[in-house]
């Protein structure tokens, strides 16, 4: 069987198929049973499963990494069932596992016997007793032997050789060993804290070039970069905003640095198989940019899509805002150079409140489809009994799933029955694009700041994320103009408008790059406020000074209206007020009585701009109107038009099929008049029922 992939699907021995996996412990079901519940997971549809391969049970003592000595390491055997029943594999060596087993996967003897290897907070100190540095030499020495036996396990299964594994997986869910117990990694010895080699003091020497730069950026007197640590005594403002920005950046590339350990211990061992990673939500995607590139065209990044684990989750079922994230990690995975796949999708939950449902998983799974979703692991498809004293959260890890640890079909089984069918039947959607008529534009540094800002005091990039999500997103939801996030250091479109959200700091290269797409001709909406520094805070006004000499004042008028292209829009947050239009602007929005200027637009040749200095919460359907005004300004196309707006739409066309997806994420039913503009005109759908969590898809 060859697997392989591009940006747009999977690809199985030649053909563009959908990914259908669904998570077997093997360590945890009774072997006696494999058999009937692989059947069982082929019977519904699937045609792959994957595993962790725990550490933590493969070896109990230091030196004595065990496979297949009992039914429960039985490793080898589950592989060969596997291959029997032709199914494709997965395997998920960790180090860490999570899986809510002790130590998230980790050997006790290993963070019992060795504190030296464990995470410290900013401060030096140890934050959690399973919390580990990634690059500790003595934690990478230890995990190379655990990798060399695994590999040795599997090395005659790999689909290379003919066998049933298609890709093992690096680690699970990095940086939330660390951050979710309390911090990132300072550990000493790791970061290379005062070693003239030491890897924070190489990555500040590459970015800084002479001590006498970084001590002006930081406000600091340091006489070498061996000196600096990552707190120093004194720093505010802007000097902690670039020390904390720092920083994080160093932390991600320590990530991307400890994934390709990983990945060369596994080669060197052998395995010859596509890697894998699973960042551990839409959040988390931004952090992991550049792995891909440092990874090379046979490692595949996807994400984790849940919606409820557990009673402290903000929703219960899948949400508008849920299907909202969904879209987001699909489109930056896509810009990333991997097509769409969640590797952890909800199969069921660690806890029985709140309940998962069979319709609110079937409307997970549509959702994800609808937003472009290509591949698909349900964690987890069956449950099982921990082995004694290895769980943190139960004796028998039953999840909740499709098949109860015991060996019993749930109802939610019919989910899978149900959306495997509506996969099988529609794989042409594999070779297809979610059609979109608007790019969301953003930069990663905006979105990295979404783990930094706060702490670190650049508040104005941690509001332009949510300025993002709140105004643009929703607001292009309601609406009959799709949109798609796109990176704005990326290739921009000119045939679809441009909005961006824009914190104060925008790079220098992302500058030029949006000047580059207004003078081909491109249509920008730009709001909140114009860029007057780069991402390390320091002046850059590149945009500033293409769109004109443009003057501010603070905005202290208390009207709620504001006239936007001559429409009253309410709730619009403008801090601050034009008193100076740039040469060849024209004014586009004002207060109601016209004498506060808050927007304008300018041409440039084919080009246009506009601006507006503020945002708004979606809550008002005056205020999509008013977005769908400025992007018919702007000749956008239009995608599907709802006649009621709390029904959400996304579309996929080939050159003779259009499927369209209407979303009804809520608890009440529905109806909608729906109309879709395709390929070959307009298709008027009439009068649409759904159902109360129902996404249903109609193929034209």
């Amino acid at each position: 069987m060859k697997f392989s992939f591009d940006n747009t699907s999977i690809i199985i021995d030649g053909e563009r198929k959908f990914l259908i996996s669904g998570e077997f412990p093997y360590f945890r079901v009774s072997k006696s049973d494999w058999s009937r519940r692989l059947d069982l997971f082929i019977e519904c549809g699937g045609n792959c499963v994957a595993s962790y391969v725990p550490w933590l049970i493969h070896e109990p003592e230091e030196g004595k990494i065990l496979f297949d000595d009992c039914n429960e390491r039985d490793l080898t055997d589950f592989i060969k069932l596997v291959a029997q029943k032709g199914l494709m594999l997965v395997l998920r060596p960790g180090p860490y596992v999570y899986s809510e087993l002790v130590n998230s996967g980790l050997p006790r003897w290993l963070v019992n016997d060795y504190p030296e290897l464990l995470a410290r907070d900013i401060d030096g100190k140890i934050f959690s007793r399973e919390s580990v540095s990634y690059l500790h030499p003595l934690f990478l020495e230890k995990v190379e032997k655990w990798y060399a036996e695994f590999s040795l396990a599997i090395k005659p299964y790999l689909s290379t050789s003919g066998g049933p594994i298609i890709s093992v997986q690096l680690d699970n869910e990095l940086i939330g060993a660390q951050e979710w117990h309390g911090s990132i990694d300072y550990n000493a010895i790791t970061m290379g804290f005062g070693a003239e080699n030491g890897r924070y003091p190489t990555f500040l020497r590459k970015k800084y070039g002479d001590i006498a730069v970084l001590n002006k950026a930081y406000e600091t007197r340091y006489n070498d970069f061996t000196e600096v640590y990552p707190k120093p005594e004194k720093a505010e403002g802007k000097a902690a905003a670039r020390m904390g920005k720092d920083y994080h950046d160093f932390y991600c590339e320590t990530i991307e640095e400890y994934a390709e350990v990983l990945a060369n211990m596994l080669k060197a061992d052998g395995i010859d198989v596509s890697l894998c990673h699973n960042a551990a939500g839409p959040t988390m995607v931004p952090l992991f940019k550049g792995l891909n590139k440092r990874m090379g065209d046979r490692f595949l990044l996807g994400v984790d899509n849940y919606y409820a684990l557990d009673i402290n989750w903000a929703q219960n079922n899948p949400t508008p805002q849920y299907f909202a994230r969904v879209m987001f990690a699909a489109d930056l995975l896509k810009s990333l150079g991997n097509p769409p796949v969640v590797f952890e999708m909800p199969g069921g939950s660690p806890s029985q409140l709140p309940p998962i449902l069979r319709n609110d998983l079937y409307a997970c799974y549509m959702a994800n489809l609808a937003a472009g979703m290509r591949g698909v692991n349900y964690y987890i498809f069956t449950g099982g009994k921990n082995l004694p004293g290895t769980g943190i959260t139960c004796d028998d890890y039953d999840f909740c799933a499709f098949v109860s640890s015991d060996g019993k079909v749930r109802d939610t089984y019919g989910a899978l029955i149900d959306f495997h069918k509506t996969l099988h039947e529609n794989e042409w959607l594999c070779g297809v694009e979610r059609v979109s008529s608007v790019q969301i534009g953003t930069e990663w540094q905006t979105l990295r700041g979404n783990q930094y800002a706060a702490k670190a005091g650049a508040k104005n990039t941690l509001k332009a994320q949510f300025d993002m999500d709140r105004c643009v997103t929703f607001s292009l939801l309601s609406g009959k103009y799709s949109g798609a996030y796109t990176i704005i250091e990326d290739k921009l479109d000119v045939a679809k408008p441009l909005i961006i959200c824009s914190p104060d700091n925008m790079s220098e290269a992302a500058q030029r790059n949006v000047i580059d797409f207004v003078e081909r001709g491109g249509k920008l909406l730009l709001l909140s406020t114009i860029p007057v520094t780069d991402n390390d805070f320091e002046p850059c006004t590149e945009l500033r000074d293409f769109i004109g000499d443009v003057q501010f004042a603070e905005n202290d008028s208390r009207d709620s209206v504001t006239l936007i292209g001559g429409r009253r829009v309410f709730r619009i947050n403008c801090a601050n007020k034009i008193v100076q239009l740039p040469v060849g602007a024209e004014v586009f929005a004002t207060d109601s009585t016209g004498e506060n200027v808050l927007g304008f637009k300018k041409r440039f040749g084919n080009g246009e701009i506009v601006y507006i200095g503020g945002t708004w919460l979606t809550n008002d359907f005056n205020q999509v109107a008013m977005l769908e005004d400025i992007l018919a300004g702007f000749g956008a196309k239009p995608c599907v038009e709802n006649s009621n707006r709390t029904v959400y739409a996304t579309m996929f066309e080939d050159s003779d099929r259009a499927c369209i997806f209407l979303i009804n994420l809520y608890t009440g039913a529905q109806e909608t008049e729906a109309k879709a503009y395709t390929k070959h005109g307009t298709v008027e759908l009439g009068k649409v029922e759904l159902a109360p969590m129902e996404v249903k898809m109609i193929v034209l």
